[in-house]
């Protein structure tokens, strides 16, 4: 089930996803403005993520995001989830809401340990 409970974090993958990343690991994502058309966010952080799936017309390559939060933040498991939502839910609000429903049980807990 998509939904299930991630398992707790290591202090080492809680460390990385509480801080920042350098310049060449951000990620780049969209949101939509009726006057200005797409403004491009960059983003250096998990949390920022987060934040900006929070937007009400966020737009980001879900594909990408996976491989970031596999290959940056070195999350196995939340990556593979995030796979499974983009295979259910090709695209809309549902999968937006999926991830982020996601990413943020994995903030809470990395947050948890005070890093």
């Amino acid at each position: 089930m998509i939904m299930s409970i991630l398992s707790k974090p290591s202090r080492k993958l809680a460390s990385r996803i509480v801080n920042e990343v350098g310049f060449e690991d951000r990620i780049i994502g969209y949101r939509l403005r009726e006057r200005t058309g797409p403004l491009a966010m960059t983003l250096y952080s998990f949390e920022e993520v987060v934040t900006f799936l929070r937007d009400p017309f966020p737009r980001i390559n879900f594909q990408a995001l996976q491989s970031w939060i596999n290959d940056v933040m070195g999350d196995g498991e939340l990556a593979e989830k995030v796979k499974t939502v983009i295979k259910e839910k090709p695209d809309g609000a549902e999968r937006v809401q999926l991830v982020r429903d996601l990413m943020e049980e994995r903030l809470g807990q990395s947050k948890g340990y005070g890093t």
